[in-house]
């Protein structure tokens, strides 16, 4: 005996049995705002909500521009780059010494006589004495490498200079490992030592 079957609505659209398995009747998505509207009727209804066909077919053009506009407001990072300067702030485990290990894969700096792109990896390492350094801070000032003509042995050097006039740490070393170029590959190691 067939099972007898609710009646339909006008106006609105179901989806059928398939397999000969039963299965809930839920509205056709079409795309990611109609998705939406959908999610929310069913939300409020349970499974078996049905949202009128009109709702479902409404192009994404014909939406307030507010459901799909995407608005860029994170700062700008090249003011950001420019302007940075190195931070610090006050070491609080100073009753014994330790060390901090630094890797940035990623560096970048301008070649002075060809003006090609070097890349290296920079490892930075330090015993810290009264001071460390603000990683955010440290993050923009290798990116300003990135658009200054350098040679590889002065990279280390200044990234030393800097650091330890900023922080005097006991012990600090700077590897610059730069990508082979011309058949050479350079890896320049800049050191520095405090006295008691």
């Amino acid at each position: 005996m067939k099972k007898s079957r609710a009646p339909r609505k006008p106006g609105l659209s179901y989806l059928s049995k398939t397999s000969g398995k039963s299965r809930a009747k839920k509205p056709v998505v079409r795309n990611a705002a109609q998705m939406n509207a959908a999610q929310l009727a069913e939300d409020a209804s349970g499974v078996n909500a049905i949202v009128p066909f009109e709702t479902r077919m409404t192009p994404v053009k014909n939406l307030p521009k507010a459901t799909y506009a995407v608005v860029n407001e994170r700062p700008d990072g090249r003011a950001m780059i420019k302007e940075a300067r190195l931070e610090r702030f006050e070491n609080r485990t100073k009753v014994r010494r330790y060390w901090v290990e630094f890797t940035i894969p990623e560096f970048t700096c301008i070649c002075p006589v060809t003006g090609f792109p070097d890349f290296a990896t920079i490892s930075i390492k330090y015993q810290p004495a009264q001071y460390c350094v603000e990683l955010k801070s440290l993050k923009l000032y290798i990116n300003q490498f990135r658009d200054r003509g350098i040679f590889h042995e002065d990279v280390s050097n200044v990234i030393l200079d800097d650091l330890v006039t900023l922080l005097n740490p006991w012990e600090m070393e700077i590897v610059g490992d730069f990508s082979m170029r011309g058949n050479i590959k350079t890896v320049v190691r800049a050191n520095h030592s405090r006295s008691e």
